[in-house]
């Protein structure tokens, strides 16, 4: 018999994992070593939100047998630990740690305590390690290494670009004030100012898997300039799919960077990144990196290292 795993997390806007969570479990349940893992999916915040879920955590762990309860971000984590302990069973209690959890200093108390209630804390950088209590591994975010069935000029015309845009998409939504939107707009701005193509500046939001690898694909560059981050999937799927990325030093993005041609880590100053958009836009850069960027990402290998914590514990 195989491992039996809940995964524990909140939900998206649409009712569902958010996609870097689902990519995770599908990948642990395509291993031989489990028999499957099934969601458990938070859908209200504040104390009334994760009490509930607390209890409901707690019962699905009491009329089941799992192994391994996982819980993403601390305050998802929190409630999981909690009903871990309470079912007095014998499962394997594991958080992952994403960045925003310990960096934010609001969320990072109760992030910590999640962290002593845990048999292991899985931080995505190892930066974020000083921040937990207990055991803890640095196990990196994973990306789906699937390859988008479009080629660029196939990708822009599917989304309506015309041959003389510059597209520059930015890394996140713009209504998430840690990846300072404010700072962007201002750069762009002043690209547009400077710029004899047309600037098109998209944010990230409201796409499914598809429609976020098309539109990196047919993008020119992905802006970062963000206040705080973990090991920014963004970043990695950026490159996967050949988009260059240009971003401040933060979390891990100079490790993940590392040895790519076509990533750009610079002082975040407006006119370093108006500088360098100008670069981008009058000489076009092919993304390059080595198989080892694949190793380090490829979700199935991360499913193999987070399954061998599972064995192991």
């Amino acid at each position: 018999m195989g491992l039996k795993i809940l995964f524990v997390s909140r939900a998206s806007k649409s009712l569902q994992p958010h996609p870097f969570v689902q990519e995770q479990s599908d990948a642990l349940g395509a291993l031989a070593q489990v028999d499957y893992v099934t969601h458990y999916l938070i859908k209200q915040g504040g104390i009334k939100g994760y009490l509930s879920a607390t209890i409901g955590i707690w019962f699905k762990l009491l009329k089941q047998d799992y192994d391994v309860v996982h819980a993403h971000y601390g305050l998802s984590a929190l409630p999981a630990m909690l009903a871990a302990k309470l079912s007095l069973r014998k499962v394997l209690s594991v958080a992952t740690f994403h960045g925003s959890d310990l960096n934010d200093e609001k969320e990072r108390g109760l992030s910590q305590l999640a962290s002593r209630l845990a048999d292991w804390s899985i931080v995505v950088s190892a930066r974020m390690k000083g921040f937990v209590k207990g055991k803890v591994k640095v196990i990196p975010c994973g990306i789906d290494i699937q390859e988008c069935d479009k080629s660029k000029e196939e990708a822009r015309a599917s989304l309506g670009f015309k041959l003389d845009d510059f597209v520059v998409l930015f890394c996140s939504s713009f209504d998430r004030p840690e990846k300072n939107p404010d700072f962007a707009k201002r750069v762009i701005e002043r690209f547009r100012n400077d710029c004899t193509k047309n600037v098109v500046f998209l944010e990230l939001k409201g796409m499914n898997r598809e429609q976020v690898t098309r539109t990196m694909v047919a993008s020119d560059v992905l802006l970062m300039c963000s206040t705080m981050e973990g090991s920014p999937q963004v970043i990695k799927e950026a490159i996967f799919n050949g988009l260059p990325v240009l971003s401040n030093d933060i979390g891990e993005v100079s490790q993940i960077v590392d040895g790519v041609i076509g990533a750009y880590v610079v002082t975040k100053e407006e006119d370093v990144y108006v500088r360098q958009l100008m670069q981008l836009a009058e000489n076009s850069v092919q993304v390059t990196f080595h198989q080892d960027f694949v190793n380090t990402y490829d979700n199935r290998v991360i499913a193999e290292e987070i399954c061998s914590l599972y064995l192991k514990a």
